[in-house]
């Protein structure tokens, strides 16, 4: 019996995640307090990283361990963590030396 692969990015909606993410990331101090504290130079708005993840749970409805190895800009955890996911991270990156769910409360 062969099994049919399908992709998660099935479910997404490009032009409507292409606007929301334009508005992100003209003002991410207000759409996402946590990421603005400081800068790095490849953050990707939640919106895209948020889009993914709901995609990849239509098909799969558990709750998901979401790692992101080199946790650079911080946006993957968090939209993670707005979802209910738990989050594996690096213990290199001191922006996360405590747990991803207090940067919500920034």
């Amino acid at each position: 019996m062969r099994m049919s692969i399908h992709s998660p990015l099935r479910h997404l909606y490009t032009t409507d995640i292409d606007q929301r993410a334009k508005i992100e990331s003209r003002n991410r101090e207000v759409c996402l307090p946590p990421v603005s504290v400081y800068r790095w130079w490849a953050r990707r708005t939640e919106t895209v990283n948020g889009a993914i993840l709901d995609a990849y749970s239509k098909d799969h409805t558990q709750r998901m361990l979401v790692a992101d190895p080199f946790a650079g800009g911080g946006v993957i955890p968090l939209a993670a963590v707005l979802r209910n996911h738990q989050v594996g991270l690096p213990r290199f990156n001191g922006l996360f030396a405590f747990k991803p769910r207090h940067l919500l409360s920034v």
